[in-house]
Order: structure tokens, then sequence, then C-alpha cells
């Protein structure tokens, strides 16, 4: 995954950064240094039909 390229000096650390995956944009947030996405937009990039259903089945806590 990498990073779009661009400026982002006027962000808030809340405000979602796109990571390129393939050809898909996944939103990022930063907090405390360590990156967040949605299950659901990874998911979509990888191409799972039912990410609820992915998720229970691949997740681990």
């Amino acid at each position: 995954m990498e990073q779009h390229s661009g400026h982002h000096e006027n962000m808030s650390a809340c405000d979602p950064i796109p990571y390129r995956f393939d050809k898909h944009d996944i939103p990022v947030v930063h907090i405390d240094g360590e990156p967040h996405f949605a299950d659901k937009d990874v998911c979509d990039a990888l191409g799972y039909a039912n990410a609820s259903k992915a998720m229970g089945t691949t997740a681990r806590g």
C-alpha cells in the first residue's frame, strides 16, 4: 500500500489520507501514530463480496 502524494499540512489528525492498494483508494486515519482503516474498505479492495462474513471468518481477537 502506498500513500498518495500531496500536501496534507491543513488536515487534522482525523482526516482520512487515501492509500492506494491495487486500484483502490483506502481511507486511513492515523491515531497516536498508528494507521486505522475500515474493514469494509479493505474487504472491498480485496474483492470480498460480503465484508461481514469475511471479517467473521478471518478476524482473530
